[in-house]
């Protein structure tokens, strides 16, 4: 069952919370596994076609592979697998799957998505905290929800989706 833009909460009473990571700045939406999640469009370098990773051996499951872009090796990623099952039985996106080229700081990584939405600019107070949004896998990486054109949008943190152990080629030290 779908719930409707009117059966998210009103926020709670009392001081509103430091604005999400994506009101009031762009947020590219992606449709991936079936649901709608949205990126800040500072942390999208380049939209590139969906070509197929060269495969490592002892990768994680949400890792898929290695691709070539912009002039260096990056490590490609499922974005549905990564961020756990859906709620509901996946609904196909729209258009082709391509590669979302994401950027935090020096580390690089392309997440594969089944299509690319509109870039939007959502108005300050529509997401609800990550922690009250539905409990889908990899919570650090959900930092809010909202509705947009009658689809919930799951906003998601780049630097949390690049530091994610399943994301990652590479263990992070410590």
């Amino acid at each position: 069952m779908t719930a409707s833009p009117s059966a998210v909460p009103a926020a709670p009473p009392g001081p509103r919370p430091a604005p999400g990571p994506a009101e009031g700045r762009p947020v590219l939406l992606c449709h991936a596994g079936g649901r709608v999640f949205g990126l800040a469009a500072d942390a999208v370098l380049e939209v590139l076609p969906a070509t197929e990773p060269t495969p490592l051996p002892g990768m994680p499951s949400p890792l898929l592979g290695l691709v070539a872009a912009r002039g260096t090796v990056v490590p490609v990623f499922d974005l549905a697998a990564a961020l756990g099952p859906a709620d509901a039985a996946p609904a196909p996106g729209p258009g082709s799957p391509v590669h979302v080229l994401l950027r935090d700081g020096a580390r690089l990584a392309a997440a594969r998505v089944d299509a690319i939405g509109d870039l939007v600019v959502l108005p300050g107070g529509a997401a609800r905290d990550g922690a009250e949004a539905s409990g889908e896998a990899s919570p650090r990486a959900l930092r809010g929800e909202t509705w947009h054109d009658g689809q919930r949008v799951q906003l998601l943190a780049a630097a949390a989706l690049l530091r994610a152990p399943a994301t990652r080629l590479v263990p992070e030290p410590g």
